[in-house]
């Protein structure tokens, strides 16, 4: 299963921590404020686009129909457009003066206070500025001047609304003329779909010179054409790509000529050295002329072929991008592993180096026989297991459009071996996955995600979570192709290795931990995934729990909207449940899940910490500080870390149960990340707490993190020191006591100055 890094758990700093200096909290805190400035503005200007035409354009008795104003953008209370709006800790949304009267009245009247959306009790009046809502509903009036203006006339919106809608119909017939437009627009449209088919049917052209060459060198039967409409031959093929995958395979199949015509050449010259050796040149001279005139066609075809591609031009959204993260090669072994669909009585034929009879296997994946053809890609799959090196040979020999064609066959057997074999090919990173994404892949594999057989599912579902592993255009790419919600609902299917694959295909579509991802996590949220995923943390299958607590992570990294949601559907019990598995891999994802489920863009969510520690999640993450599986401990490390930001409440009780494994941890040598998640945590038990300082002090954590300031590792030191900091900048005993000399005394000035 492809895996992505969990630094939001573990390597973010706490907003208002001690070691932060002004500056690079004022730089997060504003960079964060203009993310959500600028959503909110795209949000209301989208919403802001207040009619539709429920009936053809030309129609005369179209219906134009406004669209009311969001209700989002409602204050519950006053029932008017909000101003400063804010939410509460159940995530409902007022306007700010409306939800402190309220508070206000209640705590005169002595009741206790309740959300008045749900009625349900609000355990904190915490109000949180939402930025975004706020720019969304200025952008929003800005866009319909009209309402502002009516409205500050006397006017309610509603009325404004109707005196729009009547000044829109009055418009309607000035609409009238453009039908000359229209249909001068549609006479050149269908001037365009004339130079199309000419274009087409020159390039059918060069496809048959090139069926041509290969049959005539051997390496392909002999080619049937059908006739076209003008006249024009066209190699008979079930070929459905665009005229870019077309001419991608002219390149490829050009490709494959090449390579074969240097193997003849090489023949050709063994040949000659032995016959000079038996003293009989004539027959060597004579291939010679044979070969520099086939290398002169195949030259000139060579021209032709790149003249095609470069008319062609690749769909929006799937042009190859280069970009930093690469998949582990642990983590391609598991997922081509994984991908092995290899029956047990099969012998594949060994490649070994020889790429002309990689070639071979590849035209073979043409053949007009069924049995042929599968086991063509059965011996392409055993080819790709044997290392990136042969993948690689695989891709350039040109096997991923044949691959893609076999996607379209009628045999689930042949479906399910082709989607495998994409899978591990596209396991290797951004360059293979650019190749599948240029090749089509992805909308012959979503149309396999509605499959009514689990087999070809769940290939083509494993094929989409390595096509989308940390490749933001392919995350796209899938996505707009309607891949969502089929996997969503392959997560209620009856096979739990469907399940698996569809909840690790979401979980990389919602994106890496390395940067905010917020569009893809909400479009996912919001089809529907929160509940069917916290069903799975419930399964009996190991792999189905890791995969839905996996997901859940990738939808709350930094996104306080889902973090409410998942929060809402019932996730923290079995998260917290899960933290007692017996698989560790599940363990450790339930950890990651429940550390990103508080912490977002530099914010702590103290809603979710709270009932994160009132689900008694707290002894069981102390007690994975102790397990030596994996990343275990690492990840609980920073899962407590998290809890501990900014909570008076979760500290104390952190302490109680985990301070001495933590302090543990700090001196283990074998794991340096180890030692910073531990750092971290005792920094966040530390900041602003004096019952917590003294506590950290006698549980004897001085000692080593005063030895972490000696580590070659700059981050490493960056925390320890704060960390110190953070226990000492309030207490001159304790700075007197962590250094009487001065140095280290020097050094933590530094880091909190």
């Amino acid at each position: 299963m492809e895996r992505v890094c969990k630094d939001s758990v573990g390597m973010t700093s706490v907003p208002g921590s001690s070691m932060d200096s002004a500056e690079p909290l004022n730089y997060h805190a504003a960079a964060r404020q203009g993310r959500q400035a600028e959503y909110g503005e795209r949000w209301g200007e989208g919403a802001a686009r207040y009619f539709s035409i429920e009936a053809d354009f030309l129609d005369e008795d179209q219906s134009i129909r406004l669209m009311p104003v969001p209700e989002s953008f409602f204050c519950p209370i006053s029932a008017t457009i909000m101003s400063d709006p804010v939410a509460t800790v159940d995530g409902c949304a007022y306007e700010r003066d409306y939800i402190e009267r309220w508070f206000r009245e209640r705590r005169q009247a002595h009741q206790s206070i309740t959300s008045p959306t749900t009625g349900l009790p609000l355990p904190s009046t915490t109000l949180m500025p939402l930025l975004a809502l706020q720019r969304a509903i200025e952008a929003y009036l800005a866009h319909r001047p009209e309402l502002r203006r009516d409205h500050m006339a006397g006017r309610s919106f509603e009325e404004a609304a109707q005196v729009l809608q009547t000044d829109l119909l009055e418009k309607q017939a000035m609409n009238t003329n453009m039908g000359d437009e229209v249909r001068r627009l549609r006479e050149a449209n269908k001037a365009l779909v004339r130079q199309l088919r000419q274009s087409e049917s020159d390039r059918a052209k060069l496809l048959q010179q090139l069926q041509q060459a290969r049959w005539q060198l051997g390496i392909a039967e002999e080619p049937t054409f059908a006739e076209l409409p003008d006249g024009a031959l066209q190699p008979s093929s079930s070929d459905e790509s665009t005229a870019f995958a077309s001419a991608a395979e002219a390149e490829a199949d050009l490709s494959r000529l090449q390579l074969q015509l240097a193997r003849t050449e090489a023949q050709a010259q063994a040949s000659a050295s032995e016959t000079r050796r038996d003293g009989s040149r004539k027959s060597a001279s004579r291939r010679g002329p044979f070969f520099l005139a086939l290398a002169a066609v195949l030259a000139a075809m060579a021209g032709s072929v790149h003249v095609a591609k470069g008319r062609a031009k690749a769909p929006p959204g799937l042009e190859p991008m280069e970009l930093e993260a690469n998949l582990s090669p642990e983590a391609t072994q598991v997922q081509v592993a994984e991908m092995s669909l290899i029956a047990s009585d099969f012998r594949p034929r060994k490649f070994g180096r020889g790429i002309p009879e990689l070639i071979r296997c590849v035209e073979q994946l043409r053949s007009r026989s069924l049995e042929e053809r599968h086991d063509a890609v059965m011996s392409l799959m055993a080819t790709a297991r044997e290392g990136k090196d042969m993948r690689k040979a695989i891709l350039q020999a040109g096997a991923v459009l044949p691959l893609v064609e076999l996607l379209r066959e009628r045999s689930p057997a042949l479906q399910e071996a082709a989607a495998a074999a994409l899978g591990a090919l596209c396991a290797d990173g951004d360059q293979a996955q650019a190749t599948l994404l240029r090749a089509g892949a992805v909308p012959a594999l979503v149309r396999l995600l509605a499959s009514d057989s689990s087999v070809p599912t769940r290939a083509a579902a494993s094929a989409v979570r390595n096509l989308a592993a940390n490749h933001n255009a392919a995350q796209l790419a899938i996505a707009q192709a309607g891949a969502i919600t089929p996997l969503i609902r392959l997560l209620a299917h009856s096979d739990r290795g469907v399940q698996a694959q569809a909840a690790s295909a979401l979980g990389n579509l919602a994106g890496d931990s390395s940067e905010n991802h917020f569009d893809k996590q909400v479009m996912i949220s919001q089809a529907g995934a929160v509940e069917p995923l916290v069903q799975l943390l419930q399964s009996g299958a190991a792999e189905v729990r890791e995969a839905g607590a996996s997901a859940l992570r990738m939808l709350v990294t930094n996104n306080a909207d889902n973090q409410v949601a998942v929060a809402h559907g019932g996730a923290i019990r079995p998260l917290v449940k899960l933290l007692r598995d017996e698989a560790p891999s599940v363990r450790e994802e339930a950890a990651a899940a429940l550390g990103n489920l508080v912490f977002f863009n530099d914010e702590t969510n103290s809603g979710n910490q709270a009932a994160i520690a009132e689900a008694g999640a707290v002894p069981h993450l102390a007690a994975l500080l102790l397990d030596a599986k994996g990343q275990v401990a690492e990840t609980a490390a920073g899962a407590l870390r998290n809890l501990a930001a900014q909570n008076a409440n979760n500290q104390e009780a952190i302490c109680r149960e985990a301070l001495p494994s933590l302090v543990r941890l700090l001196r283990d040598p074998h794991s340096s990340q180890t030692q910073v998640e531990a750092a971290g945590a005792i920094h966040n038990l530390a900041a602003g707490n004096a019952k917590t300082q003294q506590l950290i002090v006698e549980a004897g954590a001085l000692e080593p993190l005063v030895a972490l300031l000696k580590g070659e590792a700059p981050r490493m030191r960056e925390i320890a020191a704060g960390a110190l900091w953070a226990l000492a900048r309030d207490n001159p005993e304790l700075q007197s006591a962590i250094d009487r000399s001065g140095t280290i005394q020097a050094e933590l000035s530094k880091h909190g100055s």
